[in-house]
């Protein structure tokens, strides 16, 4: 970085650093409303922050020993206070993140299942 200036790569433009830093914040800020309104339709839709053995499996596209796994080595969090355990939606979005799946994926998916869910 260069007299305030940024450069991306030596293919793109040079930006000035107070652009950059403004881009940043932009993202951040979009990132954070975006979880907001997925914990909103997923309270709406389910009255929860989190989902039931069932729909988490759909959700992370595994069986009941693979998420048992996850739950047992602390990668998906759950809400042990019930009877049965239910997984909290954004750690099981975070996993997903996490192995490589894209964000606009991973909203997909879980727009799938809450549209599963109205119906029903």
């Amino acid at each position: 970085m260069e007299n305030g200036v940024r450069q991306i790569t030596s293919d793109m433009v040079a930006v000035p650093l107070a652009l950059w830093q403004t881009m940043e914040r932009i993202v951040d800020s979009y990132e954070e409303i975006n979880n907001r309104l997925d914990l909103l339709e997923s309270v709406t839709v389910t009255n929860s922050e989190y989902m039931n053995r069932k729909d988490a499996m759909l959700f992370l596209h595994v069986g009941s020993t693979k998420l048992w796994e996850l739950t047992r080595s602390g990668e998906i969090e759950t809400n042990g206070k019930t009877g049965k355990p239910l997984y909290k939606t954004s750690s099981c979005r975070q996993y997903l993140i996490g192995q490589g799946f894209s964000k606009e994926f991973v909203q997909e998916r879980f727009r799938d299942i809450l549209r599963e869910k109205q119906k029903k």
